[in-house]
């Protein structure tokens, strides 16, 4: 890899979280010893005994500090977390006065060069580089020679002998970061061919490997425990061969079994004969010499030393389900930040929501196997339901069942506030738990192998009749791989010919979209229940029961799968996985063999370091024996002779997995708050994952414009640094349950303080949602609490408002509005030159008459008002953008300064025809600072009037309208309006200024630009607001996406970005991400559409560029407005428009497998 130019690449974030800098505990800053625990053997554990002979008996090790050594260290240098501070002040100020660092420092010779190799190995986790960072690091802060390997591609690597020595001008790129793209990451295990167990034995030996570290999820327990048998194995066998005098028997295979009471490892007798003059062959060689030795001597053809080093296999407990099972490992590696970007990409579907107030959202999650993240997920968001597919498969519930459940549930809410939203967390394993879906999977795959057998017997005959000296066709892998639709229909065919009633009918309650789904998997390879779209199966089905009582309900799908194990991890992640990589080095010096290292009391891993422990926890803890009938295999198959026993059973190892307990207290806490969640709205809302920020301290003096001596106002945001800059969201633990046992009580105390205010507040305001203190999570809190940077000029009395020169005006075409004069000026605020702190009531005045003179105000009936205006109005009306709260705050803080009252009008458009108001003031706006969405008035682009008229932004200017607009203002003395919105609404104002300045009306509007799409004109508005929150949050999500696109090496990702007549947002994103490809929605020319041909042919030729080299993995970025410059889709729109008359017309063409010419 060319490091210089990818590091130039490097995006902003990823340079920041490489300087992230991870507190070590006192542990490793110490010279450690090992304790040892010894362990009684349970009933599942004393039958894996015969199967693991040489490490069943490992006992349970714990690191801890040897108070005799070290008692002086250099504190400051041990927290550097770069491995290119090795020449620190611990190796050259402490080396004369301490034994343990002349130790390491001095005394390594060549034979002490300690080498370890490092793979990964299943899904990816966030913080899989920082085991390899913390391995690196503690390996060159013990001595500068030692060396990590890195084998690629996991155990692929390791059959292949393809490796590389990992330093740190490499790995210094992905501290800190996701994904396992470092190494990459393999997908086969290794004892699928025993042959491959030798392999790794053989590169380890040549390598000369101290340890071999596995990285990998809840199955690679079963590989590393096989590993570490055979590592044990082949050394005890020499050890024992060597006490023996007779040379025959080392080649004796049988007597190497008898001598070792292990009974799965049975070794081939045909030995390879090696010159000894040209490569020395040590003891263990006879064991593994059947391998050849070509390939490593050309991956690696360093002398071999005579004493080999025992190689030890320790793994890490990672796995983004935390469904690893043994009450030392609190929390897997990468759970933490999976749930926190599942609950960051839930939450702004609750911002929405509570904007909105429609829209109930089916959301799928990971989890094949357990629902540990649908449920941890429930509990950070509160969302009002989460399906267990545990608790489905205890009671043995039925698809029907499920749907019913949501179905009344949605009644409820609907019943207790009409309410139309809410959000329903399903686990993406959740029918491979329901009862009657499960039956009809495993009777539709009997199916399938029937229907193929019948099928390849027409085909055989067909083809002997028809070409009999031709070579046969199996065309299986036609109708495992690619059915085709007619072959799909024949198998339909086949299913209602041959099913009973009751699967028949499930079958057919499916809609058409998921049968179409469902017999694909069934086609498949491999059925796999994620696959499913469960969460539109389920939409689909209750959306049908629901809309019988309930009009106008929206359901959404989504589904947040493999993208979200790639995301940056978290400081928990960093911290967890980095000091695994110290502890699995600790454990590979001391010789121990078979085990997993974990941390425990992860609670304080960031708050207090010092009290976290490290344990080493024996391997064959986590796997199982699992009876099943006796399975085929070879003569020659060793590997799968290994757990053959004499009775007629076939003994294989299984993976113990940790599933959601449905008697232990993190269930029962959950099955107390599931009727609240339901019927109520708790939803804590988890924003952006918040690495620093700075709030206010409680003994910092401010550092502003106020130090001189000027007058501070108690509304004043002014930017603060606080000392606990870098604590308070490093204390945060995301992963609560499990580590932290504080829910119950914050609970409790939510529902106090909730109870209390709904009883006391609920009749005291409108709004169209209010978030109470109480309720906001703690990153919420923070950001309510965060400093706003701005000009302290805007919040002072003496401003002015001053006409600029410009020439732009000239080039804007104004005929329309006759009645608004200097409608092309330009003005600014600034400082008035007159000194002074506060101005008069009375010079207020002053300024505002004169400033409503030059716009010819001043003629118009103001009988109704007072000379100077008490209140100011703002409405929402266009879709809401991130940052839409602050111009409330903002207007409410500046207002507030001259007694004015803000009013805001309650969901959009419809409150400002109807006189919905509320009443800002700082109670209710104090919970919205720095918060995206717009709960507290909401918004509503369009609304049904009584009469059954939908009523439009564009229908403002209607006469009975715009007597509402008048009427709303006069109502609550209105004078100064708001609006807030996009390019359309500034053309609604203009033309409603223009309408009440004709009719004299004293209603003056302004407008606030939102927008995502940021396509206002660059030399009037720089930037809209919203715009460059959208572009992070879809920057991040899109890198997520690449990330994991590196790690599956095998997707292509089509991402369609929202955009108007501009194509701005979609070109930020592809210049801060830096996709493969991109296509914009404007025309190279305009006014010259493209081909649709054309697109493809150059998405195909860059596609297969890439696969020409190897890489099987990209993201295409798209506008949604691409169709637009499309000749196809503006010929087909032209036809439809011409030919196509009604909708039945167009449901009979959609409906339609082939269109006429016609």
């Amino acid at each position: 890899m060319d490091i210089e130019n990818a590091q130039i690449h490097l995006s902003e974030l990823q340079e920041e979280r490489r300087k992230h800098k991870i507190a070590l505990p006192g542990i490793l800053k110490n010279k450690i010893v090992i304790k040892e625990n010894d362990i009684i053997l349970n009933n599942n554990e004393k039958e894996l005994e015969p199967y693991f002979p040489n490490i069943i008996k490992n006992p349970l090790i714990t690191l801890e500090i040897d108070n005799t050594n070290l008692e002086n260290y250099n504190d400051h240098s041990w927290y550097q977390t770069m491995s290119t501070n090795i020449s620190d002040p611990i190796s050259k100020d402490n080396s004369t006065s301490n034994s343990f660092i002349k130790e390491m420092t001095n005394i390594y010779n060549d034979d002490d060069i300690i080498k370890i190799g490092i793979l990964f190995v299943g899904l990816q986790a966030p913080g899989g580089h920082n085991v390899i960072c913390g391995t690196l690091d503690y390996l060159k802060k013990k001595n500068k020679k030692n060396i990590l390997y890195g084998f690629i591609n996991g155990f692929d690597g390791i059959n292949e002998y393809n490796f590389m020595e990992l330093k740190n001008e490499y790995i210094s790129m992905f501290r800190n970061s996701g994904g396992f793209d470092m190494i990459n990451k393999g997908v086969k295990n290794i004892h699928e061919n025993y042959i491959n167990i030798k392999r790794c034995f053989k590169i380890c030996r040549h390598l000369d490997l101290n340890g071999l570290i596995i990285v990998g999820g809840v199955d690679t327990s079963k590989e590393v425990a096989i590993l570490s048998e055979y590592f044990e194995f082949v050394h005890n066998s020499v050890n024992k061969q060597n006490h023996d005098s007779d040379v025959a028997s080392i080649t004796d295979t049988s007597n190497i079994t008898n001598k070792s009471p292990s009974s799965i490892f049975i070794e081939n007798q045909n030995n390879e004969f090696i010159d000894d003059n040209t490569y020395h062959q040590d003891d263990t060689y006879n064991i593994v010499s059947d391998i050849s030795d070509e390939e490593v001597k050309k991956k690696y053809p360093k002398k071999i030393r005579r004493i080999k080093k025992k190689t030890k296999i320790i793994s890490v407990p990672t796995s983004i389900h935390n469904e690893i099972k043994n009450d030392k490992v609190e929390c897997s590696l990468g759970f933490d930040t999976t749930i926190f970007t599942t609950c960051q990409y839930i939450s702004y579907l609750m911002s929405y929501i509570q904007t909105y107030k429609k829209g109930y959202h089916f959301v799928k999650v990971i989890g094949n196997k357990s629902s540990h993240i649908a449920l941890e997920c429930f509990f950070q968001t509160k969302a009002n339901i989460v399906l267990i597919s545990e608790e489905i498969k205890k009671k043995k519930m039925t698809l029907n069942d499920i749907v019913n459940f949501i179905t009344n549930s949605i009644k409820i809410r609907y019943k207790n506030g009409e309410k139309k939203y809410g959000i329903i967390i399903i686990p993406e394993g959740i029918l491979k738990n329901v009862q009657d879906i499960k039956k009809l999977v495993n009777l539709c795959l009997h199916f399938k192998t029937e229907f193929i057998k019948n099928e390849n017997a027409q085909n055989e005959t067909t083809q002997n009749e028809n070409t009999q000296n031709e070579k046969y066709y199996n065309p299986d892998l036609e109708y495992l791989y690619s059915p085709s639709k007619q072959i799909m229909n024949k198998f339909k065919t086949y299913i209602h010919t041959n099913m009973d009633k009751e699967n028949l009918d499930l079958f057919q309650y499916f809609p058409l979209f998921f049968q179409n789904q469902f017999l694909a998997e069934i086609f498949s390879d491999n059925f796999q229940y994620n696959n499913l779209g469960v969460e539109d199966l389920l939409a689909f089905l209750v959306k049908k029961q629901v809309e019988v009582e309930i009009d106008e309900i929206e359901l959404i799908t989504h589904y947040y799968g493999n993208e979200v194990t790639s995301a940056l991890p978290t400081n928990f992640d960093c911290a967890y996985s980095y000091i695994l990589g110290f502890g699995c080095v600790e454990m590979i010096i001391n010789k121990y063999n078979g085990y997993m290292c974990s941390v425990t009391n992860l609670k304080n891993i960031l708050s207090n370091v010092n009290k976290i422990k490290i344990v080493g926890i024996p391997i064959y803890k986590f796997i199982k024996i699992e009876k099943k009938e006796k399975i085929n295999c070879c003569e020659n198959d060793n590997y799968n002779q290994l757990f053959i026993k004499e009775k007629n059973l076939g003994i294989k190892t299984k993976a113990r997995t940790k599933k959601v307990s449905l008697n232990d207290e993190y269930f029962l806490t959950y099955k107390t708050l599931r009727s609240k969640y339901l019927e109520s709205d708790n939803y804590r809302i988890l924003s952006g994952i918040q690495y620093n920020y700075y709030i206010k301290g409680d003994n910092e003096k401010l550092v502003s414009y106020y130090k001189s001596g000027n007058k501070m106002f108690t509304n004043d945001n002014i930017l603060y640094k606080s000392k606990m800059e870098n604590e308070i969201c490093n204390r945060i633990n995301f992963t609560i349950i499990g580590i932290h046992n504080d829910i119950e009580n914050c609970e409790k105390k939510n529902e106090i303080d909730t109870h209390n205010f709904d009883k006391k507040n609920e009749q005291n305001f409108n709004c169209n949602y209010y978030k109470h203190l109480n309720n906001l999570s703690k990153v919420e809190n923070i950001l309510t609490k965060g400093i706003i940077k701005f000009n302290t000029n805007l919040i002072r009395h003496n401003t002015t408002i001053q006409v600029i020169e410009n020439n732009f005006g000239n080039k804007i075409n104004c005929d329309t509005f006759n009645n608004i004069n200097k409608i092309t000026d330009f003005y600014i605020i600034s400082e008035n030159t007159i000194n002074t702190k506060i101005m008069s009531k009375e010079m207020s005045k002053n300024i505002t008459n004169n400033y409503h003179t030059n716009y010819n105000y001043m003629n118009r009936n103001d009988s109704i008002y007072s000379s100077f205006c008490k209140s100011v109005g703002v409405v929402m009306l266009s879709h809401v953008v991130p940052g839409v709260n602050n111009i409330l705050v903002g207007l409410h803080q500046r207002l507030s300064i001259n007694n004015l009252k803000l009013i805001g009008f309650i969901k959009g458009i419809k409150g400002l025809l109807n006189n919905e108001t509320c009443i800002i003031n700082d109670n209710n706006i104090k919970s919205s600072i720095n918060l995206g969405g717009f709960p507290l008035l909401g918004n509503q682009i369009s609304y049904n009037t009584d009469d059954n008229e939908i009523v439009h932004i564009y229908n403002l200017f209607n006469s009975d309208n715009i007597d509402k607009i008048i009427k709303s203002c006069e109502n609550n003395k209105i004078t100064n309006l708001v609006f807030i919105g996009d390019e359309k609404v500034i053309s609604i104002m203009n033309i409603l200024n223009e309408i009440f300045i004709k009719k004299n009306i004293n209603i003056k509007i302004i407008t606030v630009p939102i927008s995502i799409y940021n396509s206002y004109d660059k030399n009037l508005i720089e930037c809209s607001i919203g715009y460059h929150t959208t572009v992070h949050i879809i920057s991040n999500i899109v890198s997520n996406i690449q990330r994991c696109s590196i790690n599956l090496n095998k997707y292509y990702y089509f991402v369609k970005i929202p955009a108007n007549i501009s194509s701005s947002l979609l070109l930020s994103i592809q210049l801060e991400t830096h996709c493969n490809i991109c296509c914009i929605g404007e025309p190279v020319v305009a006014g010259h559409l493209i081909n649709l041909f054309t697109i493809v042919e150059h998405m195909s030729l860059v596609i297969i560029e890439r696969i020409n080299r190897k890489k099987n993995y990209g993201v295409i970025l798209l506008t949604s407005n691409l169709l637009f410059c499309i000749k196809e889709f503006d010929d087909l729109c032209k036809d439809v428009d011409n030919n196509v008359k009604t909708e039945m017309e167009v449901a009979q063409i959609v409906n339609q497998e082939f269109v006429s010419d016609q």
